[in-house]
Parts: structure tokens; sequence; C-alpha cells
């Protein structure tokens, strides 16, 4: 999986495209990060994997 998924939000106006991490490096980032929080989300993360 690469490192951005994106997808368009429809508007009145416009497509606007929408940027986020997959589910994956966002696991990745929270491992490397180590911040306080990080321990708990990760649980929460994995167990949706």
């Amino acid at each position: 999986m690469g490192a951005r998924v994106t997808v368009s939000l429809e508007t009145p106006d416009a497509l606007v495209p929408l940027f986020f991490l997959g589910l994956e490096n966002l696991i990745r980032n929270k491992e490397a990060a180590g911040r306080p929080q990080d321990p708990d989300d990760l649980a929460c993360l994995k167990s949706r994997h």
C-alpha cells in the first residue's frame, strides 16, 4: 500500500481531493513516533487491522 490514500469529495462547486495515510502507514508512523498516547492508539488500530 502506498504512503497516501486519495479520495475525492464532491461538493456543489467542485471535486475536492482528500489525502490521508493508509492504515498500515499510520501504524508504522505511530510505532516510530513513540508518543505517550501512541501505545493505546496502536492497540486500537491493530485490533482493526
